[in-house]
């Protein structure tokens, strides 16, 4: 009996010794990999910039493309998008500062090359020349790495980054000297969209594309719109349109706080009218309707 205790302690033991050195060794893998990459000792990418009770502000860009196919059996509508984010993170400052510094050592190496030298001297930038850039272009690692905002799409249905693996991971990552983040990638998604067929084939639609914050209310994460990254490129969506539907006006962003368990909670929504097509139903259902309709007259009128 008290073998078997002795043996169920050990055991105990064991297992307890292994959670701690698997913690320990996941609290160094995480250290090893923030110095790898640059960032500040002790940064944790759980915790927003200003956790200590300031709000961080997120600004929220939105730039569709492309419209369609649009399902009425599904009620989706399916779109191509550039979905933009800026925020700020000082915690990155030292890394933004170390980085530009490690992008113009290279570049002032690169200069100095035996085989990229000249004989002749360097001239005098003078006073107007062009400073050197206060952002650097990250990859893809760093997303991971650093904090982000948590935005969703509640109506979406699905959503996915085209060529991602195949041509380009379809996402821009862009840390400036002041610790401001800009994050951009390109989105195919199907949302859903409430039509309304009680005028078909001679109805007009709204459907609204809406995003916000999982876990922060608006007093933690603030988000709002990028006004001058929100639009349409009417170009590209007359050029790449669905072929039922044209697009009447540009989209209108709306933003909506409610309250819920006594915080306010902050929605940003576009909504996208869409206009359907008479004449392709005029050419493929009507008028052949009507023609078959008057050829069966036909046969009233013979003799």
């Amino acid at each position: 009996m008290a073998g078997s205790r002795a043996m169920w302690d050990l055991q105990w033991l064991l297992l307890l010794c292994s959670v701690l050195v698997g913690a320990r060794a996941s609290s160094l893998t995480k250290a090893v990999r923030n110095s790898d990459l640059g960032l500040p000792p002790g940064y944790n990418k759980h915790l927003r910039p200003n956790h200590k009770g300031v709000t961080d502000a997120v600004d929220v860009g939105f730039l569709i493309y492309s419209v369609g196919p649009i399902s009425e059996t599904e009620m989706t509508m399916t779109f191509d998008s550039y979905f933009r984010l800026k925020w700020s993170d000082e915690r990155l400052i030292p890394t933004a500062k170390d980085l530009l510094q490690a992008d113009n050592d290279a570049a002032a190496s690169t200069l100095h090359h035996p085989d990229m030298s000249t004989t002749t001297a360097t001239p005098d930038p003078g006073p107007n020349a062009t400073r050197p850039p206060d952002f650097v272009t990250l990859g893809e690692e760093y997303a991971t790495a650093m904090w982000t905002p948590d935005i969703f799409f509640p109506d979406a249905v699905e959503i996915r980054r085209p060529g991602k693996d195949v041509i380009s991971n379809s996402m821009v990552l862009v840390l400036y000297e002041s610790g401001t983040v800009f994050r951009s990638m390109r989105l195919q998604m199907k949302n859903r969209c409430k039509l309304r067929l009680t005028y078909f084939p001679m109805d007009m639609q709204q459907c609204d594309i809406c995003f916000e914050s999982y876990k922060y209310h608006s007093l933690d994460v603030n988000i709002s719109w990028w006004r001058e990254r929100v639009g349409m490129d009417q170009e590209a969506v007359h050029k790449y349109g669905t072929a039922n539907f044209e697009i009447i006006d540009d989209i209108q962003p709306t933003r909506v706080v409610t309250e819920n368990f006594g915080y306010p909670y902050t929605k940003l929504c576009v909504q996208v009218t869409l206009k359907r097509k008479l004449s392709i139903f005029l050419i493929t259902i009507y008028l052949p309707s009507i023609s078959l309709v008057a050829l069966s007259w036909v046969g009233f009128w013979i003799d």
